[in-house]
């Protein structure tokens, strides 16, 4: 019933609803290494939270010649916390793998919402841009499908060659962009997004500029917090 939570809080009045569904793998081990280092060295310090006033040009600094991609949207009506958690957890690795599977890598990713009404997912991936060009791996040439691959592509990309055992194309990528790229994927419902928040998603604000986004959040410390911890890479209780 709650498969993939780390962390299983049955809800006493209603069995079908896990209260801690909020609670990531990532925060739950966060807790476990905070825990240990308590142990090991007990201090008020992991009780208070770092005293930190995050500013614009902080985060800018942080994102310098890093490849940051954001999604932010406003929900227009209420849900319960534990359901837009859980909704934006099971978004950001859809978008995770849409993204590795349009060729990126992704470094990492966090999603953050005020509970109430913004909704911030953040990706860090090794480069914002694919080459136009890009390694597509065939068949064996002795497999049967070997023939369609070069029935496919013969006339698309560079190639087909053959080295070693397969044969090989160079793939033309008519768009490049990992922003463009991404919303065309959520346009025509091919990013495994929440159903509940594939509207959203549509229609969100997806850029890699963080100058943009820190305007759109500007007034609100939590979402610059979130922006600068992300950035700094570091849980809080790390942190000097």
């Amino acid at each position: 019933m709650f498969r993939g939570n780390p962390l299983i809080v049955i809800d006493p009045v209603d069995r079908s609803r896990n209260v801690a569904a909020a609670v990531s793998m990532t925060k739950l081990s966060e807790f476990i290494l905070a825990s240990r280092l308590f142990l090991e060295n007990p201090s008020i310090k992991f009780f208070k939270e770092p005293s930190i006033k995050v500013r614009t040009k902080d985060i800018l600094k942080l994102a310098r010649e890093r490849h940051i991609l954001y999604i932010f949207f406003r929900l227009k009506e209420y849900k319960p916390r534990d359901v837009i958690w859980g909704e934006l957890r099971r978004s950001e690795e859809g978008v995770r793998k849409a993204l590795e599977r349009l060729g990126f890598k992704v470094y990492r990713s966090a999603s953050w919402t005020d509970e109430n009404k913004k909704c911030i997912l953040l990706f860090e991936l090794n480069k914002l841009s694919l080459p136009r060009y890009m390694l597509h791996q065939g068949p064996p040439v002795y497999l049967r499908n070997a023939l369609d691959f070069l029935e496919k592509w013969s006339r698309r990309g560079v190639g087909p060659w053959i080295q070693g055992d397969r044969l090989y194309v160079l793939k033309r990528n008519e768009e490049t962009y990992s922003k463009t790229l991404l919303k065309k994927e959520i346009k025509k419902g091919a990013v495994a997004v929440s159903r509940d928040l594939l509207e959203y998603f549509r229609k969100a604000s997806i850029g890699t500029d963080l100058r943009s986004l820190t305007k759109m959040v500007k007034r609100d410390e939590y979402a610059l917090r979130f922006l600068y911890e992300f950035l700094k890479a570091r849980p809080r209780f790390l942190m000097p």
